[in-house]
């Protein structure tokens, strides 16, 4: 199908750093990651499959930081952010920029499974006031790691329910220093995490490093609270937006990032869910399209499963070979299994190894 598709191709800022396009792989846990959490073979494969893609933004899979495997929680086999583990990320990093020089690649950073409910609470509310501290530690430190490794920036997992979701929560009526009435009070976390980042990259002379933060917050008061602290407190560089516990729901999202927009936010907004745009829909290119060019529409377009079903779409594009995409079908078979189950055979990161929970 002809087409113009410059609109996707400008450049545009986010942080300190500037993308070569509009096209954004959001993280996907891969459950990629050996015993000690460093990356497998087939990850490093996987991640150069993506950067031939030549992806604005390349966000590298949700990873825990904490130096105890037992914490990954639900991605048994995920990654680990740990002072062991920094040169095996170095490389990642490196092999990918090799492969695409201007992509910005960051990396999801999460708590991993202490607190991690997903729908209710009751783990976290239960969930004693030192392993929260110890958390926000490990987290203050990951963040200066990733700076280390060579990553442009980092997004700050605030959604889909971890421990950082819980706490921003109005259900938070924890009594400790960890709850609160107000947002303020319950995102003490959010805030300590980024003060600690940047007061560690500035004793390393880090400068530029860019942090966001992804968020599915659904209660609109609540949402503008959290958005206020992140960008007018916190001056977040970008705000990743999704929904839960329906993440693959893109018309929800796409009204969550209006919402997000129409707040008026200096930080650059990241919409995810654009995957579910693409099955029976029309013309994906069309979708992309309209919603940038809403007065209150993102920034950057994201997607989870269709950089699984082709990890080239944005060089395709770029190329005017739209009829030689593979677009998503969105079965949601690579939630079960190994890859794309329509065009998954050869592709990279297709080894028993590498199963993928994709998020939007």
């Amino acid at each position: 199908m002809a087409g113009n598709y410059s609109f996707l191709f400008q450049e545009r800022s986010i942080g300190s750093r500037t993308a070569p396009n509009l096209l954004v792989v959001h993280p996907l846990e891969r459950f990629d990651g050996t015993p000690e959490g460093k990356p497998r073979e087939s990850a490093y494969e996987w991640y150069r499959g993506l950067a031939a893609g030549k992806w604005g933004i390349i966000f590298v899979e949700c990873t825990t930081c904490s130096d105890n495997p037992a914490e990954r929680g639900h991605s048994p086999d995920g990654l680990l952010m740990t002072d062991s583990n920094l040169p095996e990320f170095k490389r990642l990093v490196r092999e990918i920029k090799e492969v695409s020089p201007e992509s910005i690649v960051m990396i999801q950073l999460s708590t991993g499974a202490p607190g991690n409910d997903m729908v209710g609470n009751d783990n976290f509310m239960k969930l004693p006031a030192s392993s929260i501290q110890r958390s926000l530690e490990h987290m203050v430190k990951g963040g200066v790691l990733a700076a280390e490794a060579g990553f442009d920036g980092m997004d700050l997992k605030l959604c889909h329910g971890h421990l950082t979701y819980q706490m921003l929560r109005k259900t938070n009526t924890r009594q400790d220093e960890w709850g609160g009435r107000t947002l303020r009070q319950r995102a003490r976390f959010a805030i300590e995490v980024v003060q600690g980042i940047r007061h560690g990259l500035a004793r390393r002379k880090k400068d530029g490093f860019v942090i966001g933060a992804r968020i599915s917050e659904a209660d609109l008061d609540n949402l503008r609270d959290i958005v206020e602290v992140l960008d007018k407190d916190l001056g977040m560089d970008f705000i990743s937006v999704s929904n839960f516990p329906d993440s693959l729901n893109g018309d929800a999202i796409s009204v969550l990032t209006q919402a997000v927009k129409m707040m008026g936010p200096k930080a650059t907004i990241v919409q995810s869910g654009f995957t579910s745009f693409l099955a029976n829909k029309g013309n994906p290119v069309e979708r992309m399209r309209q919603a940038l060019q809403l007065r209150f529409g993102p920034d950057f377009v994201g997607f989870g499963r269709q950089a699984i079903a082709d990890p080239l779409t944005p060089e395709k594009l770029r190329n005017g070979q739209f009829d030689q995409i593979d677009w998503c079908k969105r079965c949601n078979m690579c939630f079960r299994h190994k890859s794309c189950q329509h065009y998954g055979e050869g592709r990279p990161g297709s080894e028993e190894s590498s199963q993928a929970d994709t998020e939007t």
